[in-house]
């Protein structure tokens, strides 16, 4: 209890008013060694100020209270030493409300110390509100702890607030051993600014909570040094809400912590929101664990905001060793810009989760170092939703890390979106990781954005070892362009899936070096969709890369597309892989775009060890082009292929190096169609190349068209083969066009060692002609082909090697037709070859048609070859054309060692 004030007090400076001290004990009802204890101490040693104030209100309520060791006790202590503000404040408010409380060793505990040296600001207010509420506690050794500390060391600003309020609910606690702990720290240091205000809101609710060993834990530290801004509001509000949790060692813990230290900006607020929503817990060993640390060293902007927001719904969880770990860090070091925000936004919802050793961990980082941009954003929200989940093992981990280094630019937005949806999910070991890494040193642009948003949904998902993995990476250094967007949207989406060992697993980077073009856009959306697989080690892996190096032009966008499409897979180790690399280095164009787009398309495919790959790289070193666009279009579509050892490959590759023309456009497409493949070792590969080194022509056009349609093959060893190759040194013309179409046609093949190859080479070096064009078009249809070692070849190749002729065209036609084909070691071989050195004639047009129709044919060793070519050496007329039309009909042919060889050549 306070002594009473004697005169010498105020004459002596050591108090300024007499304080009010509301003690009120109403023990109805109360038992054995019940104690309420309040202690108040007052020690002011050279208080300058006027109208000084400490106040320090102590209520006891106590009815009904059977329990044994019953106590509560406030303790409050106020120490100011060389305080010289106007209009102080400190202000304790303590309830302690007990109304059939039944519980044994029951204990409320409130302490509150206010320190304040040097304090010289004007109206400063140090505010403690603490409340407990006790109604129909039952639990043994309950306790209730609150620790407030206030240290003010030379505080200087005017309007300086800490205010925490902390309050306790306890209603129906039936558990043993249950523990609320509050501890709140200010310690101001060297606060100069105006209008600083700390807040801290603590509630604990906990109705009809009967879990053992239930502890809620609460720690906030305000630690401000030399803030010189003005209007500074750091926020923390923490919510325990706890009805009818059965499990057994239940921990919600929460640590806030605000370091401030020479923040000189205005307008700068810290806000940290935590709740804990537990209804209905009966699962043993619970933790929920949410750590939030603002570091703030030396930011200078004005209206700073960081934002954490953390939330944890638990309603029926009854699985064991359930762990929810959220940990949030701001750390902001010489940041000068204006109106710059971090956000966090976690969410944990957990409904009826039975699964044991469940954990959704959330780890976001911001570390801003030298950041001078204004409007500079940086956004993570990140949502768990377990619904039914049943699995043993259960992980979903979220790694958001936002690292600016030396950022200059406007309106800088980075945003994070990472969704967990997990319902009626029922395998052991399921694992959903998302790593998310936005490292910016350097960046000089203005609306700069980059985007990952990445979704989980897992639905009724049975498998064991069950691995969801995205990683991405934003890597921008120097870069200086406008209107700069990076983003990336990665979804899993999982229905009924029964295999082991799936993974899914998304790889995407942006670099981003000296890129200072306007517009610039990077793209990469990834979909996993697997509904019904039931395949073992099944494995989806896409990996996206984009590097921009000394990127120069207007509006740039690379896209990249890919989507797996997983029905009914029930074959062991599938692999669908898609690479995506994007480099483009010292790229000057303008309207420059790079578009990937793959589908893996797996329907009711029953075949071991399946595999569809696809490699897509676009190089563009040195493009000057206005208008440049590579398109790559990649298709797998596998519907109840039931073969072993199956693999779709495809491969891309543009090379662009020192192209200045307008309108390039690179497009190759590459479909993959399998329906009722059965046979084993089948192969399709596809290999498309765009080498385009100094072009200088307007409306320059590659185009490749390559299709696999594979229905009913049943042969061993089957191989489709097409290399495509568009090799441009030089070319100065207008409108030229390579156009190459490439088709496989596989019904009912029945053959083993069965081979289509197609190679089609373009070599343009020093063409000067306007309207080029080279076509080739390549079909090989197999119908009912019953032989062994089967081998269709197509070989064209186009040399053009200063070409000056306006409308050249050089077309090659080759088409293979075999139906019922009986016979072993049948070879159709077709060679085509245009070589046009010098040709400077107008309207020159090269023709080659080429038709293998095989229909019935019985016999052993068919061979039918084709040889073609065309040398145009130094041709100067107008209107020159050669052509060159060669058949093979082989009807009903039963002989042995049949041979068709035309050989046909055109020198001019």
């Amino acid at each position: 209890m306070a002594r009473i004030p004697r005169r010498e007090d105020f004459t002596q400076g050591k108090l300024h008013h007499i304080p009010s001290l509301h003690h009120t004990s109403c023990k109805n009802g109360s038992k054995r060694n019940h104690q309420d204890t309040s202690s108040v101490t007052f020690i002011n040693p050279g208080t300058h100020g006027s109208s000084h104030q400490d106040t320090s209100s102590v209520t006891f309520i106590n009815q009904g209270t059977h329990g044994s060791s019953h106590q509560d006790t406030s303790s409050v202590t106020f120490i100011n030493q060389g305080t010289h503000g106007s209009s102080h404040q400190d202000t304790s408010s303590i309830t302690f409300i007990n109304q059939g409380t039944h519980g044994s060793s029951h204990q409320d505990t409130s302490s509150v110390t206010f320190i304040n040296q040097g304090t010289h600001g004007s109206s400063h207010q140090d505010t403690s509100s603490v409340t407990f509420i006790n109604q129909g506690t039952h639990g043994s050794s309950h306790q209730d702890t609150s620790s407030v500390t206030f240290i003010n060391q030379g505080t200087y600003g005017s309007s300086h607030q800490d205010t925490p309020s902390v309050t306790f609910i306890n209603q129906g606690t039936h558990g043993s051993s249950h523990q609320d702990t509050s501890s709140v720290t200010f310690s101001n240091q060297g606060t100069h600014g105006s209008s600083h205000q700390d807040k801290s809101s603590i509630t604990f609710i906990n109705p009809g909570t009967h879990g053992s060993s239930h502890q809620d834990t609460s720690s906030v530290t305000f630690i401000n040094q030399g803030t010189h801004g003005s209007s500074h509001q750091d926020t923390s509000s923490v919510t325990f809400i706890n009805p009818g949790t059965h499990g057994s060692s239940h921990q919600d813990t929460s640590s806030v912590t605000f370091i401030n230290q020479g923040t000189h900006g205005s307008s700068h607020q810290d806000t940290s929101s935590v709740t804990f929503s537990n209804q209905g817990t009966h699962g043993s060993s619970h933790q929920d664990t949410s750590s939030v640390t603002f570091i703030n060293q030396g930011t200078h902007g004005s209206s700073h905001q960081d934002t954490s927001s953390v939330t944890f719904i638990n309603k029926g969880t009854h699985g064991s060793s359930h762990q929810d770990t959220s940990s949030v860090t701001f750390s902001n070091q010489g940041t000068h810009g204006s109106s710059h925000q971090d956000t966090s936004s976690v969410t944990f919802s957990n409904q009826g989760t039975h699964g044991s050793s469940h954990q959704d961990t959330s780890s976001i980082t911001f570390i801003n170092p030298g950041t001078h941009g204004s409007s500079h954003q940086d956004t993570s929200s990140v949502t768990f939703i377990n619904q039914g989940t049943h699995g043993s093992s259960h992980q979903d981990t979220s790694s958001v890390t936002f690292i600016n280094q030396g950022t200059h630019g406007s309106s800088h937005q980075d945003t994070s979106s990472v969704t967990f949806s997990n319902q009626r999910t029922h395998g052991s070991s399921h694992q959903d990781t998302p790593s998310i890494t936005f490292i910016n040193p350097g960046t000089h642009g203005s609306s700069h954005q980059d985007t990952s948003s990445v979704t989980f949904i897992n639905q009724g998902t049975h498998g064991s070892s069950h691995q969801d993995t995205s990683s991405v990476t934003f890597i921008n250094q120097g870069t200086h362009g406008s209107s700069h967007k990076d983003t990336s949207s990665v979804t899993f989406i999982n229905q009924g899936t029964h295999g082991s060992s799936h993974q899914d697993t998304s790889s995407v980077t942006f670099i981003n070096q000296g890129t200072h073009g306007s517009s610039h856009k990077d793209t990469s959306s990834v979909t996993f969709i697997n509904q019904g697989t039931h395949g073992s080690s099944h494995q989806d892996t896409s990996s996206v890369t984009f590097i921009n190096q000394g990127t120069h032009g207007s509006s740039h966008q690379d896209t990249s597309s890919v989507t797996f499409i997983n029905q009914g897979t029930h074959g062991s180790s599938h692999q669908d892989t898609s690479s995506v690399t994007f480099s483009n280095q010292g790229t000057h164009g303008s309207s420059h775009q790079d578009t990937s787009s793959v589908t893996f398309s797996n329907q009711g495919t029953h075949g071991s060890s399946h595999q569809d790959t696809s490699s897509v790289t676009f190089i563009n070193q040195g493009t000057h082009g206005s208008s440049h666009q590579d398109t790559s279009s990649v298709t797998f579509s596998n519907q109840g292929t039931h073969g072993s050892s199956h693999q779709d490959t495809s491969s891309v590759t543009f090379s662009n190096q020192g192209v200045h023309g307008s309108s390039h456009q690179d497009t190759p497409s590459v479909t993959f169609i399998n329906q009722g493949t059965h046979g084993s070792s089948h192969q399709d590969t596809s290999s498309v190349t765009f080498s385009n080194q100094g072009t200088h022509g307007s409306s320059h056009q590659d185009t490749s068209s390559v299709t696999f349609i594979n229905q009913g093959t049943h042969g061993s060893s089957h191989q489709d083969t097409s290399s495509i190759t568009f090799i441009n040194q030089g070319t100065h013309w207008s409108s030229h066009q390579d156009t190459s179409s490439v088709t496989f046609i596989n019904q009912g093949t029945h053959g083993s060692s069965h081979q289509d190859t197609s190679s089609v080479t373009f070599s343009n070096q020093g063409t000067h002609g306007s309207s080029h064009q080279d076509t080739s078009s390549v079909t090989f249809s197999n119908q009912g082909t019953h032989g062994s070692s089967h081998q269709d070849t197509s070989s064209v190749t186009f040399i053009n090697q200063g070409t000056h002729g306006s409308s050249h065209q050089d077309t090659s036609s080759v088409t293979f037709i075999n139906q019922g084909t009986h016979g072993s070691s049948h070879q159709g071989t077709s060679s085509v070859t245009f070589i046009n050195q010098g040709t400077h004639g107008s309207s020159h047009q090269d023709t080659s048609s080429i038709t293998f129709s095989n229909q019935g044919t019985h016999g052993s060793s068919h061979q039918g070859t084709s040889s073609v070519t065309f040398i145009n050496q130094g041709t100067h007329g107008s209107s020159h054309q050669d052509t060159s039309s060669v058949t093979f009909i082989n009807p009903g042919t039963h002989g042995s060692s049949h041979h068709d060889t035309p050989s046909v050549t055109f020198i001019n």
